[in-house]
């Protein structure tokens, strides 16, 4: 069932792009594989529940901690619109500030087709970065610069 559902949200993540619930798909696969094969050492390795609690909450919080230090949707940008047979940018526009730059630049380039409400994030974006305090820099006051 995990090797199926990998398989059919492999193919919609291919044609129609990441989104949110697709990685959360993929997460929610991990975990379950992972279950699986720390079930199976405990039941071949005579272990207790105790070990199946520990072992597997120890791997779901790694898993969590790491995955909050990626920049998901600068993945998600990027691979929509290099691979998805089909790009959805209004959802891409209604992503956080963190794809604003990228977007811009895919539009600037020619990827995407002109889109006011792109220039509107951006405009939004940069006046925002603008009136931040120095507290309040982030790397992308950098690259507006």
């Amino acid at each position: 069932l995990v090797i199926i559902i990998a398989f059919k949200n492999f193919y919609y993540s291919s044609n129609f792009g990441f989104t949110y619930k697709r990685i959360g798909v993929f997460v929610y696969l991990l975990l379950t594989f992972i279950g699986l094969v720390t079930t199976y050492i405990k039941v071949s390795s005579i272990k207790n529940l105790w070990y199946l609690f520990r072992v597997n909450l120890k791997i779901a919080f790694l898993i969590l901690i790491f995955s909050s230090l990626i920049n998901w949707d600068k993945i998600i940008t990027i691979h929509n619109i290099e691979h998805a047979k089909v790009l959805d940018t209004q959802y891409l526009i209604d992503l956080s500030d963190n794809n604003t730059l990228i977007l811009k630049e895919y539009q600037d380039k020619g990827k995407i087709i002109y889109d006011y409400d792109i220039e509107n994030k951006y405009e939004d974006y940069i006046l925002k970065l603008n009136q931040n305090s120095w507290q309040e820099m982030v790397v992308d006051n950098l690259k507006t610069r």
